[in-house]
């Protein structure tokens, strides 16, 4: 969502998400790769779904340009997109991929002597972040489940980050819906980068059709009322359970648990069966997802 307003400034693309650029860093390194792996990274990226939202001929790509390492592959696939949804190559690329700053050590191997990397951290109160993934078609689907995702992604996004020498900033969401301009300025004034009265209408990103549903609010002004909509639509049921399974995160982020907790600890044998039913619903939504693929 922060990528979608930045990019209301010149010189700026923002990509859909592109997990497989890690995925092709574990398992074929950045290289320089011989003729074989080279024909394995291209057919791999030709058969990615998420690739494939970014709309770009790979093989064709492969043939005109040299594509003999992780970071070749990235510069020619980001400047191909550049050119075909902003009209020129950009300096600057923001790619909002959720696992990024978990995965930062890799970056920082991708990175060095070829990019200048940096890292935006964007922390979201967990309810709220329950209240969104439970009504898609991906990820957890009960609160427990989700207060250990998210407690999970948290902690280990923390550690990353700790570890890390690369430039970064940590946002709060809830922040940033209620005063958009002044975290823009700062992430602008942070990293250099030209701030425009432009940004906080967003709308610099091009959704892929396929992430309209998930990325609805992405393009729209930010807004206030959103921020704590959790309150209003989970129940408190979920509220307690969820609290009860992440609160201490929770607490140690700032923020205030519900005046309706229990504290105590969930019950492990819930806890349990919740994971097996989570994993239920989960394949469910799943095998719906490449049926909906299919059709599209």
């Amino acid at each position: 969502m922060l990528a979608d307003f930045i990019s209301k400034t010149e010189d700026v693309v923002v990509t859909p998400e592109s997990h497989f650029f890690i995925n092709i860093y574990e398992q074929y390194g950045i290289g320089p790769w011989d003729f074989n792996t080279k024909k394995d990274v291209v057919a791999y990226l030709s058969n990615d779904f998420r690739f494939s939202l970014w709309g770009i001929d790979i093989v064709k790509l492969a043939e005109q340009k040299p594509v003999n390492s992780l970071q070749d592959i990235i510069t020619v696939c980001v400047n191909e997109y550049s050119v075909k949804t902003v009209g020129k190559e950009c300096s600057l690329w923001l790619d909002h991929t959720p696992h990024n700053i978990r995965k930062l050590s890799y970056w920082e191997n991708i990175a060095t002597g070829n990019f200048e990397l940096a890292a935006i951290h964007i922390v979201r109160d967990g309810r709220g972040v329950y209240n969104s993934v439970r009504k898609l078609d991906w990820g957890p689907n009960l609160a427990s489940t989700t207060a250990l995702w998210w407690e999970n992604n948290v902690l280990l996004s923390a550690m990353s980050l700790s570890r890390s020498s690369v430039k970064t900033m940590e946002i709060r969401y809830e922040d940033f819906l209620i005063n958009p301009e002044h975290v823009l300025k700062s992430v602008c004034e942070k990293f250099s980068i030209c701030y425009t009265k432009e940004m906080i209408f967003g709308g610099g990103f091009k959704k892929p059709s396929y992430t309209l549903h998930q990325h609805e609010l992405v393009g729209k002004k930010a807004s206030s009322e959103r921020s704590y909509n959790w309150k209003s639509e989970l129940s408190k049921d979920q509220v307690d359970v969820f609290e009860r399974c992440a609160g201490d995160v929770l607490i140690a982020l700032g923020y205030k648990l519900s005046k309706y907790s229990k504290r105590r600890r969930y019950n492990p044998i819930f806890l349990s069966a919740d994971l097996f039913w989570d994993a239920i619903l989960r394949k469910v939504k799943w095998s719906y997802n490449l049926r909906r693929r299919k059709r599209s």
